[in-house]
């Protein structure tokens, strides 16, 4: 389907202006120009409560619910503008402080969601398509009073604009006398009619196509350059119709800018979703979302369709990008209070709103990695931004709240060993020199070393709390140093460690627990039990000596595991310890 609309709407730039959104399609198409921006939806009409939500800074449920009804002609939408109007002159005569109180809230209102005028209003759009809109109350639509003082809205019935000018006059012929500017008067609460033939022909066009169409016209070149600033910003950030819920197309056409168009399909369980956008985007295709109360996580799929880390970390999400840094390698959105700017969570919110939220963020990333099967796929998804150390705020907040449920937890594929409990390969300065040209190169031996371990060890690498064969690379080994600064073994805990397969014997020794010889080509010799040595597995020194880095392997023995001496010598030894007896 995604293909055949893009062949569909990419044929005449013109048409695909104009073109009728199909009704099973929710869709957003934005048209910008240097004098005003036109957003126009698919979804639900207006409502009456949808009027007054814009018209007022609050509306209860009960409001909404009884004001749901939509108009049943223009009249009647004309109607309640007038008597919307009339009562608020009224407040303003009864109260005349409340009418400072309404200029200096929608004055706060406007700078609370600066720079997120085409965010809210993919939001709005969102709403319309749902049976149960959930930004009922309005405040978002406020968002556009940073770029114009008279917006216009045509949906249905409904035919209106805010008009400054307009407002000053009804306050006038109120009798509300006012010293404050018109552009800063409380605008929203005064909706006008504004008839469908004042509009020019293209946006009476779009009218006769969507089933709600905004027009913000820009109160100044400034106005008009912070929109283009934010224009630019958004149409490359697709990934923000992930955690909306229904909307599927956003159309972006700009005079001075290429096309870009954006599709979001969405499964029928909500878990999976297709992003696909012209131009092509270099973010990945195919997504899974969990969902928990009210948050969400968004990870990328690959080409098995199984979850896949992100190249790159992107910030939190309240809907929207915050600044709010993110310590994982996938998306995260929660309903988090946020400062006026937008930009960043309230930490120490009165109402417990930021712990409830971070609280259910927390178990839903528990919830996601606990079903993740694979070891080197967990620990990618674990991997945190920057050290933990160099982490503030929330960010480390939500790591360590992740880490203190996970510590504990068999890592996936390690004979159920906690996380915590996780040894890695000794570092560089306590290995032999034929180990240290690289990380890569000490892990890829470290690695084979395993293998071979694995194979001829009683019980295999139980016990030895180690990754799997072919799991350690150098950012698993920071994730898990992130995790436990003390996973990184050294030579000496290596030793303490029942590593070493034995000669005749079903269980392994530690090089520290008794001498440990390389076997002589024949039969080994057998001591006397009142010396305490023991030989290596001959079929694993031999495996070990037929690999291309045997010498590699010989010296990490040597050097790090064994004690080599020759078979005189430990005749001489034998023979002192008999006479000794």
């Amino acid at each position: 389907m995604i293909e055949e609309l893009h062949k569909r709407e990419t044929v005449r730039p013109n048409e695909l202006l104009m073109a009728k959104m199909p009704s099973s399609h929710s869709s957003l198409h934005f048209f910008l120009t240097g004098q005003y921006l036109i957003a126009a939806n698919t979804g639900h009409l207006f409502s009456k409560s949808g009027l007054k939500s814009i018209c007022r800074s609050y509306l209860s449920a009960k409001e909404q619910s009884n004001e749901s009804k939509l108009f049943s002609a223009e009249q009647e939408a004309i109607e309640l503008m007038k008597s919307l109007r009339e009562k608020r002159n009224e407040v303003y005569r009864t109260d005349p402080t409340q009418f400072e109180e309404d200029c200096k809230s929608q004055e706060y209102t406007r700078k609370d969601y600066a720079q997120r005028v085409l965010l809210e209003l993919m939001q709005n759009a969102d709403d319309a398509n749902g049976e149960e809109p959930i930004g009922y109350k309005g405040l978002g639509f406020k968002s556009v009073l940073n770029v114009t003082i008279s917006p216009r809205i045509h949906s249905g019935y409904l035919h209106c604009e805010f008009n400054p000018q307009k407002c000053s006059n009804e306050l006038t012929n109120a009798g509300i006398q006012t010293d404050i500017s018109s552009c800063d008067l409380p605008i929203l609460r005064f909706p006008f009619p504004f008839p469908v033939d004042n509009e020019p022909q293209r946006i009476k066009e779009m009218i006769s196509k969507y089933s709600t169409v905004i027009i913000l016209p820009f109160t100044n070149s400034l106005a008009c350059k912070r929109l283009q600033e934010e224009w630019s910003k958004c149409i490359e950030n697709i990934t923000v119709l992930l955690f909306l819920h229904r909307l599927e197309r956003v159309i972006w056409v700009s005079q001075d800018q290429e096309k870009h168009i954006w599709y979001c399909n969405r499964k029928a369980n909500d878990k999976n979703a297709d992003l696909f956008s012209v131009p092509k985007s270099d973010l990945p295709k195919k997504w899974q979302i969990n969902r928990f109360e009210e948050c969400a996580l968004a990870v990328p799929l690959d080409l098995s369709e199984r979850p896949a880390p992100l190249k790159e970390y992107l910030n939190l999400r309240v809907f929207f990008p915050t600044k709010e840094t993110n310590p994982f390698p996938f998306l995260l959105h929660g309903i988090f209070p946020l400062t006026q700017n937008r930009n960043y969570v309230l930490l120490d919110d009165e109402d417990g709103e930021t712990e409830d939220a971070i609280s259910n963020m927390v178990e839903m990333i528990e919830n996601f990695l606990t079903e993740i099967d694979s070891t080197g796929l967990f620990l990618d998804l674990l991997k945190p931004r920057i050290d933990p150390t160099g982490m503030e705020g929330l960010e480390k907040y939500l790591w360590e709240s992740v880490l203190d449920k996970l510590i504990d937890m068999p890592l996936p594929g390690s004979d159920s060993v906690a996380l915590r409990n996780i040894n890695i390969c000794p570092q560089n300065n306590e290995l032999p020199y034929s180990w240290i040209r690289s990380d890569a190169f000490r892990l890829n031996l470290w690695n084979k070393f395993k293998e071979i371990l694995k194979q001829y060890r009683p019980n295999g690498l139980k016990s030895l709390n180690f990754l799997p064969p072919g799991v350690d690379n150098e950012d698993r080994e920071k994730t898990l140093l992130a995790v436990n600064p003390s996973a990184r073994l050294s030579a000496e805990e290596l030793r303490e460690l029942p590593i070493l397969p034995i000669e005749g014997k079903d269980i392994p020794f530690a090089p520290s627990q008794v001498l440990i010889f390389m076997p002589p080509k024949d039969q080994p010799p057998i001591p006397p039990k009142e010396i305490p040595m023991q030989f290596v597995d001959r079929k694993f020194l031999k495996t070990i000596q037929e690999e291309e880095y045997s010498k590699a392997f010989n010296e990490f023995l040597i050097l790090k595991c064994c004690v080599k001496i020759s078979l005189v010598s430990l005749y001489a030894l034998i023979d002192k310890d008999f006479r000794s007896t």
